[in-house]
């Protein structure tokens, strides 16, 4: 993986990593998860915690809305629509590397600096629906424009709350633990109702932003998105997935492929973000590229395939930025892959394995309706078995009878209801953040305009 180019904004570094590995000189120290909220929240997000778990959530109307994938160039650069790379299917077994040096691990926070993570998004999708004459979607109408990882966040800490009110204790859960070091310099809490399971959850921010008279806009928040890594502490899953897939013939350039998708969740309408591992390739996969997708199947003859990312020759589409020194390109290259093709990648060693939190990766598969998990175990770099799971196998379709599971499902669209009601009554300026500290769900002012959307892109939205 080549270093970051000079041009960039220096990057946050990324949560939950240690940084005494750090040893390049231009990467800042972790930020604080407070850093640029008023002293004093607005007001705490409490949601009822009796819900019923005897009925499924639904997960209905699904639909791809585009996709794109990062190249490396001199500035912020996406390929549409890109494409995640191939499985291989590599015979085992075979020995990849330890990782080392540059990981990154928010690539959308990694590549926009101090730019909205969510202008890579709106560009893919206006992409993809100019190519198609597709003016279906009702920006307006949409609750909510966030990543996967923000929504599992707010699941993880509904979840956490659940727990307080069952006596089931079913799930293979090891809880979490927070030390609060720097209580003199946070912002003052309100009083503290959080129920006490709740309050082993990692601390994490997610900032917002109103879209028009009714979207909430979410932005992912990391006190760092990438670190540097000295084997064998952080393990082998990058190399590994090198050594397992292969880019597709357009995409060589480009990695981190990112899909946008459409769904209503109990009513609420999401836009959502996520980060696809691996696709199978054509001859494994048979089914209707078009199947659940909005993304033309075939290369336009106006879509050329882009060259070295260096060449000025390059179609590009630039968006405007709010920051003078972060603008996006585009690039038009790679072909879009059917849902029923994708698939969630992880490593586990033999002891790891024993203890791989199957209600996580549920939660994973259902926010992204992704059907294909693939689970490698290795010892010390060293891969013999790769056990491939479905959606529909029973290690996940018990999640969808379990009453804990979904009581937890319920609570987070109670929480997105009662975030979306905040963002609304407080959202007037634009700058908000949702802070959870010890569990505790607040809603803070921020400063700045440092990833706010411009103007011209909440259009979109209306007023």
């Amino acid at each position: 993986m080549p270093p970051r180019a000079q041009h960039y904004p220096v990057p946050r570094l990324h949560t939950n990593t240690a940084s005494t590995s750090n040893t390049e000189p231009d990467l800042l120290p972790d930020a604080d998860v407070t850093e640029g909220l008023a002293p004093t929240a607005l007001q705490t997000i409490e949601v009822d915690a009796d819900v019923d778990g005897s009925t499924p959530v639904t997960l209905e109307g699904f639909k791809c809305l585009g996709s794109y994938s990062w190249v490396d160039a001199p500035q912020p650069t996406i390929l549409v629509p890109g494409s995640p790379p191939e499985w291989r299917d590599r015979a085992l077994p075979f020995r990849v590397p330890f990782d080392s040096g540059l990981q990154i691990f928010d690539p959308n926070g990694y590549y926009m600096g101090s730019a909205s993570t969510l202008i890579p998004l709106f560009r893919a999708v206006d992409v993809v629906a100019q190519d198609n004459a597709d003016t279906t979607l009702d920006w307006g109408a949409v609750d909510f424009v966030l990543d996967r990882s923000s929504l599992r966040k707010l699941l993880r800490r509904a979840r956490a709350a659940e727990t307080a009110q069952s006596r089931n204790t079913d799930w293979n859960d090891t809880q979490a633990t927070t030390n609060d070091t720097n209580a003199g310099s946070r912002p003052r809490a309100t009083p503290d109702r959080t129920p006490t399971a709740a309050r082993g959850v990692p601390d994490f921010r997610l900032d917002l932003q109103p879209g028009g008279k009714k979207t909430a806009l979410v932005e992912r928040w990391d006190t760092r998105t990438c670190q540097y890594v000295n084997p064998p502490k952080y393990g082998c899953r990058s190399n590994f997935d090198e050594a397992a897939t292969a880019p597709k013939p357009e995409c060589q350039s480009s990695k981190y492929h990112n899909r946008i998708v459409q769904y209503d969740l109990e009513g609420l309408r999401l836009v959502v973000r996520y980060e696809v591992d691996a696709c199978l390739s054509d001859d494994e996969d048979p089914s209707d590229l078009l199947a659940n997708l909005s993304l033309s199947s075939s290369p336009s003859p106006s879509h050329p395939t882009p060259r070295s990312p260096s060449s000025p020759s390059h179609p590009t589409e630039r968006s405007p930025s709010p920051h003078s020194d972060t603008s996006l390109s585009v690039l038009r290259g790679g072909a879009p892959v059917p849902q029923s093709s994708l698939i969630e990648v992880a490593t586990r060693s033999p002891k790891g394995l024993l203890t791989h939190k199957w209600h996580e990766t549920y939660t994973q598969l259902l926010l992204a309706q992704t059907p294909h998990f693939f689970l490698a175990v290795h010892q010390n770099g060293l891969f013999t078995d790769v056990a491939k799971h479905h959606r529909a196998a029973p290690a996940f379709t018990r999640f969808d009878r379990d009453a804990r599971m979904q009581r937890a499902l319920r609570q987070l669209v109670r929480v997105l209801g009662a975030v979306q009601r905040a963002v609304r009554a407080h959202g007037q300026h634009g700058r908000l953040s949702l802070l959870c500290r010890g569990g505790r769900l607040e809603l803070f002012e921020r400063a700045g305009d440092a990833g706010r959307l411009p103007d011209h892109e909440l259009a979109r939205f209306g007023n």
